[in-house]
């Protein structure tokens, strides 16, 4: 997966990080262990976390 040139991101039912791959870090500027069992309201805020829940409704 960290061999892949496309950013992956694996997340719960509750939207939490699960995992993600090394170009997923590079993009976000945070490592694996510092995301994981987090939501994106967590990490991002309020805003950035609406935003992407709408996105993961789509899938």
């Amino acid at each position: 997966m960290d061999n892949l040139s496309e950013r992956i991101t694996f997340k719960d039912t509750e939207s939490k990080y699960v995992r993600i791959n090394k170009k997923k870090e590079v993009a976000l500027g945070l490592k694996n262990d510092e995301i994981m069992g987090k939501t994106d309201s967590e990490i991002f805020g309020d805003i950035h976390h609406k935003r992407a829940l709408e996105e993961e409704k789509k899938y």
